[in-house]
C-alpha cells in the first residue's frame, strides 16, 4: 500500500504490487544506474511515489545512500554537507534554492563593486 501526495484532495491508500515497483526501479536505474557511491538527500514529502522510488526502490537495488534533512530549516546546509550526487526537488524548493544562490552572488557582485569604488576614490 502506497500513499497518494493528496496534491488535487486528501491523500488516499494505493495498491501497488512489489513486482511493479521493483520492476519500474529496475528499468529507471538501467537508464540511469546508481551504485554505492551514489549520495541522495531526501527532500520530497515521503507519500509521493517517485520519492518512495528513489528512497526505497533505489536504495535497495543500487545501494545508493540516502540521507535526510535534520529539519526543514537545515536542509540546504544538510544538502551542501552531504554533497548529493543527484537531487530531485519540488518545484518550491527549487525556487526557494534559486533565490539564495541569485542572493548570494548579487552579494558577491556588491562587494566587488563596492570594493572598484573603493579604490577609484583612493
Amino acid at each position: 500500500m502506497c500513499t497518494t501526495s493528496g496534491t488535487t484532495a486528501n491523500p488516499k491508500l494505493a495498491m501497488l504490487s512489489h513486482q511493479r515497483f521493483i520492476r519500474h526501479n529496475i528499468i529507471y536505474l538501467g537508464r540511469d544506474p546508481k551504485t554505492a557511491d551514489d549520495e541522495y538527500v531526501s527532500v520530497l514529502p515521503l507519500p509521493w511515489i517517485v520519492e518512495q522510488c528513489y528512497c526505497l526502490g533505489f536504495n535497495l537495488l543500487s545501494r545508493m545512500k540516502v540521507n535526510f534533512p535534520e529539519s526543514p530549516e537545515t536542509t540546504m546546509t544538510d544538502m551542501r554537507e552531504v554533497g548529493p550526487t543527484f537531487v530531485l526537488m519540488a518545484p518550491r524548493l527549487t525556487q526557494h534554492k534559486t533565490a539564495i544562490d541569485c542572493n548570494r552572488r548579487a552579494g558577491h557582485i556588491r562587494r566587488c563593486i563596492g570594493g572598484e569604488e573603493q579604490q577609484r576614490t583612493i
